[in-house]
Order: structure tokens, then C-alpha cells, then sequence
């Protein structure tokens, strides 16, 4: 029998009113090493900053949170929130989640 040890994945909704450093080391002190962070909180903070954030906290950045606000009918709208929100996700720093081939593993017992 063998286990994986998988990453932990945390929303920050609980630390929406936080600064991002403050999130980001609370991240941290708890152990947790895999976020999604709201993408407004990202663009305030600056992407290139950001960053150096998640290496100096060694978090990794599992996805963005953007929130819709166009109407569904809105196509213009619904445009401007993709544009938006691609920008956002092909800009922003990713440290990648460990593959199979690279997680760490319980040894085996037999």
C-alpha cells in the first residue's frame, strides 16, 4: 500500500479584506502552500511584486479568483471580463503543483 501527500489548496474569501503580504505569510505560518488569490488583490499589489512574494513565503499560486459582473446578455461585457481576466492569468506567476512523477510518496509496504 502506498499514499501520495497532496498539496493543500486554500481560498483566501476568509482574507479578502487583507493586505496581500499579510495573506500571503498567514499562508505561510499555517503550513499552507497552494492558494488561489482574487485577481483585483493581484492588480493592486503588481504582478512582478507578487512574485517575489510567493518565493520569499515559498506559497505557490494554484489558480486566480475573478468575480463576473457583466449581465448575461451583455456581450461587450462579457468580453471585456475574459480580456480581463486572460490578461490576469498569462501574466501572473505560477509555481506549479508537483506532478506524479516529482510528489513525494510514503514508502511502500509490503
Amino acid at each position: 500500500m502506498s499514499a501520495t501527500v497532496n498539496p493543500l489548496c486554500v481560498s483566501g474569501m476568509a482574507a479578502m479584506s487583507w493586505d496581500l503580504p499579510e495573506e500571503i505569510a498567514m499562508y505561510r505560518r499555517t503550513g499552507t502552500d497552494l492558494v488561489g488569490l482574487q485577481c483585483g488583490k493581484v492588480a493592486a499589489f503588481g504582478v512582478p511584486a507578487l512574485g517575489d512574494l510567493l518565493v520569499a513565503h515559498d506559497v505557490r499560486l494554484g489558480y486566480l479568483v475573478h468575480g463576473f459582473t457583466a449581465h448575461p446578455g451583455d456581450e461587450s461585457g462579457w468580453a471585456r471580463q475574459i480580456s480581463a481576466l486572460r490578461t490576469g492569468a498569462s501574466s501572473t506567476p505560477v509555481r506549479s503543483a508537483p506532478t506524479s512523477s516529482t510528489s513525494r510518496r510514503a514508502p511502500r509496504r509490503t
